[in-house]
């Protein structure tokens, strides 16, 4: 029998009960918000964005996150994202792992017309996290039917399957190291001149040591390192002007290595197989694989793609340089290239420095460009003539044990170029007249 005040004892203990575990539910709902909100405002441009956010309970400990009313507010861009749930879950040992559908994202310009858009048919996200420390444990991205429309240059993308995952460890207080891996199947670019490539698989995997958990925009810290291996198979393409081409496969390897300047030392490899050019005339002249290093500094990591997007021969940014030792190899012969070049103070002089040029079997890829040339191929015929030239103006260095041509070229300040001592500007512009 219990009595009135063994009863009062009893409600009394599961008060206390309760009222021990109220802040420790409190808490981590509170806890899964705000990583809910890191989670999203690590997006780039994450500090401009604005939303709103509701959290409720679900079964088994879960705990749900319903993002609405997303948007990046910045003057150029603005960006739309589709309403969200994401759904914490316990997972042992204090970490909570989260799941939500990625949802279809557009950019807009300033009078709300759509500028870019990504959508997929079935898109997830899942992340593993430390709800204590908020670290990263692991994170992948699984999407099917994957369509990226960029309406400035009427250029779209689409992905059969996407797959990404990193898996991040703390190697010291705040630096990071790990992989990362991105596979993805059947990709189609269409451009809006009718340039289009297709792959049938590609895979990518990068090792990183020693990143920043806040990396600088700017610079890559000295020590830290990038290294990886990209692989496609299955390309096929035809360009604006009619040029198709395929590639059984190809390969690249890489590393970037930072020295704590705006870029540190790029290092690479790269070889392809089973390649085939529908227009043989360009045929000779394509590389068959490529070694060597490169040495950017002086351009800001952040703005690294927009330098890229310049058309080719625009200025390099002020102030950069850049460093080049590479080696390839053509079907008839093998080439290299090493030098330093540095920014003009002056458009349009894209760069100001010196380039060695040294070239083997060039008596051989001249005359199967005129092989080419001699059917009447007309991209074969334009390229023949400046092969000729190059051809001309090099010098013999007869010291190696097969003939190889030397041209030492040279980006003067006043827009000449001189090639072995030569200044062939005044030849270039009447080829180009031609």
């Amino acid at each position: 029998m219990i009595t009135p005040l063994g009863r009062g004892t009893c409600c009394l203990a599961l008060l206390c009960v309760l009222m021990l575990h109220a802040p420790a539910w409190g808490s981590t709902t509170t806890r899964l918000e705000e990583l809910t909100r890191d989670l999203l405002e690590a997006v780039p441009g994450g500090d401009a964005i604005t939303y709103r956010i509701t959290m409720t309970e679900g079964e088994e400990g879960a705990v749900i996150a319903t993002l609405s009313d997303i948007a990046l507010h910045d003057a150029s861009t603005p960006l739309a994202v589709d309403d969200v749930a994401v759904t914490w879950r316990p997972a042992g040992n204090r970490l909570y792992s989260a799941s939500m559908t990625i949802p279809a994202v557009s950019a807009l310009d300033d009078e709300g017309h759509s500028i870019f858009r990504l959508t997929t048919a079935d898109g997830t996200l899942d992340v593993l996290v430390n709800i204590d420390t908020g670290h990263l444990e692991s994170g992948a991205m699984d999407a099917s039917d994957a369509k990226i429309f960029l309406a400035g240059s009427a250029t779209t993308i689409r992905i059969d399957h996407l797959r990404l995952s990193v898996t991040p460890e703390e190697s010291a207080p705040e630096t990071w190291e790990g992989e990362a891996e991105i596979a993805l199947n059947g990709l189609a670019v269409t451009a809006g001149d009718g340039t289009t490539v297709t792959v049938t698989r590609g895979h990518a995997t990068t090792l990183f040591r020693d990143i920043p958990a806040t990396p600088d925009r700017e610079t890559l810290a000295e020590g830290a390192s990038l290294k990886g291996a990209a692989s496609l198979e299955g390309l096929s393409g035809i360009g604006g002007s009619g040029l198709r081409g395929a590639m059984d496969s190809s390969h690249l390897e890489f590393t970037v290595s930072g020295t704590g300047g705006n870029l540190g030392v790029i290092a690479l490899q790269y070889s392809h197989e089973g390649l085939t050019l529908e227009d043989a005339g360009l045929a000779p002249v394509t590389p068959r694989s490529l070694t060597g290093d490169v040495n950017l500094d002086a351009v800001p990591i952040a703005d690294l793609p927009a330098a890229f997007a310049r058309p080719f021969g625009s200025a390099m940014p002020q102030g950069a340089t850049l460093g080049l030792d590479l080696d390839w190899t053509w079907p008839d012969g093998t080439g290299g290239v090493s030098g330093q070049l540095a920014s003009a103070q002056l458009a349009p002089v894209p760069a100001t420095g010196t380039v060695r040029l040294v070239t083997t079997g060039m008596g051989d890829l001249v005359e199967s460009v005129m092989a080419a040339a001699a059917t009447g191929n007309r991209r074969a015929r334009y390229l023949v003539t400046y092969l000729a030239l190059f051809r001309a103006m090099g010098r013999l260095d007869e010291t190696a044990e097969e003939p190889r041509l030397v041209h030492d070229i040279v980006l003067e300040p006043d827009n000449r170029i001189l090639v072995n001592d030569n200044d062939i500007n005044i030849l270039l512009s009447l080829l180009r007249a031609d």
